[in-house]
């Protein structure tokens, strides 16, 4: 990250906002929830950031969990929201 700066996008983060604006959107709110669709956890603390909120985290400390698998996983994990 160093390297690049805070404003790095992983190519699994760039990929909603590639999806997002190369497409004609009918219905932005059907897009967004399509292209985002995991919950990013802060490694460092185990708090979930939500599905917007991985910007504030560094990338090697992004734990991305599937939005379908959270509660299994608030289960598994000591995850704080």
């Amino acid at each position: 990250m160093a390297h690049f700066g805070p404003d790095l996008l992983l190519g699994y983060e760039h990929r909603p906002c590639i999806k997002l604006g190369t497409q004609h959107l009918d219905d932005p709110a059907d897009a967004i929830a399509e292209a985002y669709q995991r919950v990013c956890v802060d490694l460092r603390t185990l708090t979930e950031v939500g599905l917007y909120g991985y910007h504030e985290v560094p990338p090697p400390d992004r734990l991305w969990i599937w939005a379908k698998d959270l509660d299994q996983a608030r289960k598994d994990l000591p995850i704080k929201h």
